[in-house]
């Protein structure tokens, strides 16, 4: 099968994965829309954890950067990135987990998010800002979070 080929098998189970989570988890519809139109968003926590956002990944040309890096070093479809930290021995590390489609058609089926709430974790490359050589393919925990102003929520990496 030829590479463009494989990317549009992607991007279809991309949209799928997408669907179900936007209806799992009650997100904004229109995440769903965007990324038919090949526009990747993001989800993160801002003003001081009172309110969750979502925007476009071209928000910062540097994690738009480290997504193309990652496609082509995967041959791998982004189609969502969670923005997250975490504090260890007192340093807050700074984490990008990108919600993807391998090229492995043969595992799309084990990788894709459940409706319910059986299975709350899924495939995601983490990429470590600080020290992105500590970066790896891997399973996270999502969960959501709705901020003081939010109409719906956002996606959130569970620690």
């Amino acid at each position: 099968m030829k590479k463009e080929e494989i990317r549009e098998l992607q991007k279809k189970e991309a949209i799928l994965r997408m669907e179900t989570l936007v209806n799992k988890y009650k997100l904004y519809p229109r995440l769903l829309e965007y990324l038919k139109k090949d526009r990747v968003y993001y989800s993160y926590v801002t003003g001081n954890g009172m309110i969750g956002s979502v925007d476009t990944l071209q928000y910062d040309s540097k994690y738009v950067q480290i997504k193309n890096s990652i496609e082509s070093k995967l041959n791998c479809y982004i189609y969502h990135m969670i923005e997250s930290d975490m504090i260890l021995a007192g340093i807050r590390y700074k984490f990008l987990n990108f919600l993807l489609v391998s090229k492995y058609v043969d595992e799309w089926e084990y990788n894709r998010p459940e409706p319910d709430q059986s299975k709350d974790y899924i495939q995601a490359y983490v990429y470590n800002i600080e020290n992105p050589k500590l970066s790896e393919l891997g399973d996270i925990f999502l969960d959501t979070y709705i901020g003081i102003s939010n109409e719906y929520p956002v996606l959130i990496r569970r620690a």
